[in-house]
């Protein structure tokens, strides 16, 4: 598995994900969501511009926004994740976006996702994973055999009349092993 952290002066690259990346976020959300805020959200969080003020190296906290891809550099889906300051505590990893394109679930490679971010906690001392996910996604289950517990629910509104009605969730990260 590579990790392929998008170079922020590549604007093709940032092209290819905002494509690749907007694709399995709309289909995936599409039926889940309000009509209109599928396509609200794309163009907010997922648009090329998006994602290049994200991995701009002024923005801060700096973000680790890769493609993940096979053996054979296909892509197979996509994570966005940074050090974030804890609410009650010592630095923990944000993660911001953790996908799997469809032709790809159920393979293993979320797990190997997690691998990923768990060396990375290791690395930069972050004792847990933090993350929001929607109430009613389906993969609220795969969080939770992945470890992560309900921290809290959470409203946010983000524009344009839309919420995002969210869990709070947390993993704990062993920083021995």
């Amino acid at each position: 598995m590579i990790f392929k952290k998008l170079d922020y002066n590549d604007k093709g690259e940032i092209r290819e994900m905002s494509e690749f990346a907007g694709g399995i976020f709309y289909r995936y959300y599409l039926p889940q969501l309000p009509e209109g805020q599928p396509d609200y959200m794309r163009s907010r969080f997922l648009s090329e511009t998006a994602i290049e003020e994200k991995i701009s190296p002024d923005h801060e906290p700096s973000v680790n926004f890769e493609f993940v891809k096979d053996e054979d550099e296909k892509n197979v889906g996509f994570v966005c994740y940074w050090i974030q300051k804890s609410e009650d505590g010592p630095d923990e990893c944000y993660l911001d976006k953790y996908y799997v394109h469809e032709d790809f679930r159920g393979k293993g490679y979320g797990n190997v996702i997690m691998d990923h971010l768990k060396i990375f906690c290791q690395e930069n001392n972050l004792f847990r994973i933090k993350l929001n996910v929607n109430k009613y996604n389906k993969t609220l289950e795969i969080y939770k055999k992945l470890g992560f517990e309900i921290l809290r629910a959470e409203v946010n509104d983000i524009g344009n009349g839309y919420v995002m009605d969210d869990y709070v969730m947390v993993k704990g990260i062993d920083l021995t092993s």
